[in-house]
C-alpha cells in the first residue's frame, strides 16, 4: 500500500510523518493540485505542498473534480534550484534556460546562488547516496533534511525543521504568489525536460 495522503469523503488524512503541522485537510484547505507532477501534488491555501504517491493520482483527480479544486501546473522551482546537485552535466544553454525560468519565478541570480549555497552540503550528501541524474525536487530536499541518507551533522536539526520547511515551501510557491494562483499552464509547457519518477 502506498504511503501518503488518504482521500476520504470530504477531507484528506495526512500520514503521521508528514512535514505539515496538522493531520487532516478539508477540501476547502486545498488551493489547487497537479496530478501530472512527479510526484503528484496538491497545494494548500497557505502555500504548503503535499505530495501524493503516483499510485493515488486517480484518487487525487477524483477528489479535485468532486470539490471543484483547480488543476494547475506550476514551475518546478526546486527542480531548477537543485539541478547542480544531479549526477549529470548541463550545457551552457541549458544552464541559461534554468536561470531564466528561476528569474521568471521571482528568483534572481544572487538569491539563486545563496539558496544553492545553503542547501549544497545537504544535497551533495543526499545525492552521493542516490546518484540521481534526472531530477531532484522539493520532496528530495525535505527527505535530505530529515532522512537517514545524510549524515547527522548535515541534517536540519528537529527544532529548526519547521522554519526550514516554511522557507522551502515559500520558495516553491513563489510563482503562484507572484500571479495570485498557480501558473495554470498545461503539463509539459514549462520548458523543462520531462521528469520521470
Amino acid at each position: 500500500m502506498a504511503r501518503g495522503p488518504e482521500f476520504a469523503d470530504d477531507h484528506i488524512r495526512l500520514p503521521a510523518d508528514a512535514w505539515l503541522p496538522r493531520t487532516t485537510l478539508t477540501a476547502a484547505d486545498v488551493r489547487d493540485a497537479d496530478p501530472e507532477a512527479s510526484p503528484p501534488e496538491l497545494r494548500t491555501r497557505s502555500g504548503e505542498t503535499v505530495f501524493v504517491p503516483a499510485g493515488r493520482r486517480a484518487e487525487l483527480e477524483r477528489f479535485c473534480a468532486r470539490y471543484g479544486i483547480p488543476l494547475r501546473r506550476r514551475p518546478d522551482v526546486w527542480g531548477d534550484l537543485l539541478d547542480p546537485f544531479l549526477d549529470t552535466w548541463f550545457t551552457p544553454e541549458e544552464e541559461a534556460a534554468t536561470l531564466a525560468r528561476l528569474d521568471r519565478a521571482g528568483l534572481g541570480p544572487a538569491e539563486v546562488a545563496a539558496i544553492r549555497e545553503r542547501v549544497a552540503p545537504l544535497m551533495r550528501a543526499h545525492n552521493h547516496m542516490l546518484w540521481e541524474w534526472h531530477a531532484l525536487g522539493l520532496g528530495d530536499l525535505l527527505a535530505a533534511a530529515a532522512g537517514s541518507l545524510v549524515p547527522d551533522h548535515l541534517r536540519i536539526p528537529p527544532q529548526e525543521r519547521a522554519a526550514f520547511r516554511a522557507w522551502a515551501m515559500e520558495i516553491a510557491d513563489r510563482p503562484a504568489r507572484r500571479t495570485g494562483r498557480g501558473d495554470g499552464r498545461a503539463a509539459g509547457t514549462d520548458g523543462r525536460r520531462p521528469r520521470a519518477r
